[in-house]
């Protein structure tokens, strides 16, 4: 089966996230689009956009669906996503750089992000505008912990974490492709 068809197929079983891996790979795009990345690193983009949660299919439902705060054992199955999403990446792709996007997408700038704690332009580039996607789309939209964000209410969001959990140089060019 080719790894985009399993991907589809993947973001399609959960009715609470359903498109969201297309929405982070259309805004991932148009991010490297605005920074005049080439097209190589746009399709980089695009697949780890659609790949980035393959990993949560070995998270138990009760974990995912919970409502109320994570115990620290939750919280610690949650984490390990990236690292079996850039397996699955690996395995079905064998793209480097898109392994890395998905490996590295929940680090932060200020090196308080998992799976390893990288800070800053340790974090590939990719990654960060990775980041960046995923978190507008989450917020945007209706979680079991939390109601959506307004658009405006999450691009405030994502100005108040430049510079800890963002990339300080990239959020204000992220604002601005998210408003078109």
């Amino acid at each position: 089966m080719p790894a985009l068809s399993l991907i589809s197929m993947i973001d399609m079983q959960k009715a609470d996230t359903r498109g969201h891996a297309a929405r982070v790979a259309l805004l991932a795009d148009r991010m490297g689009e605005a920074m005049g990345l080439g097209a190589e690193e746009r399709s980089c983009l695009r697949l780890a956009g659609l790949a980035h949660d393959l990993g949560k299919i070995d998270i138990p439902e009760n974990v995912l669906a919970k409502a109320g705060l994570l115990t620290t054992e939750e919280r610690l199955i949650v984490e390990r996503h990236p690292i079996l999403s850039a397996t699955m990446v690996s395995l079905l792709t064998g793209a480097q750089g898109v392994m890395e996007a998905v490996l590295y997408h929940h680090e932060r700038w200020d090196g308080t992000g998992y799976p390893y704690g990288l800070r800053g332009e340790a974090i590939p580039l990719a990654a960060r505008i990775l980041c960046l996607a995923d978190s507008y789309d989450a917020m945007v939209c209706d979680r079991p912990y939390r109601l959506a964000l307004t658009c405006e209410e999450a691009r405030a969001e994502l100005a108040c974490g430049a510079g800890a959990q963002f990339d300080p140089r990239l959020v204000p060019l992220f604002v601005a492709i998210s408003r078109r």
